[in-house]
């Protein structure tokens, strides 16, 4: 299932903006939005708390 999934990584995509229903990702652990143009994020995804993960 998609609220089951835990890593997402959508590293240079050229993603402008997120939809709210990213919030369905309750599972999810890693996120990497490197190198998008994402300008702004959902209110859901700003209390997301950040820790660094080493992408190659």
């Amino acid at each position: 299932m998609v609220t089951d999934l835990q890593v997402l990584n959508l590293q240079d995509n050229d993603i402008t903006d997120l939809p709210d229903l990213i919030e369905q990702l309750i599972a999810l652990k890693i996120f990497n939005l490197n190198y998008n143009r994402i300008t702004k994020l959902p209110g859901t995804v700003k209390s997301v708390t950040r820790e660094p993960y080493p992408f190659s």
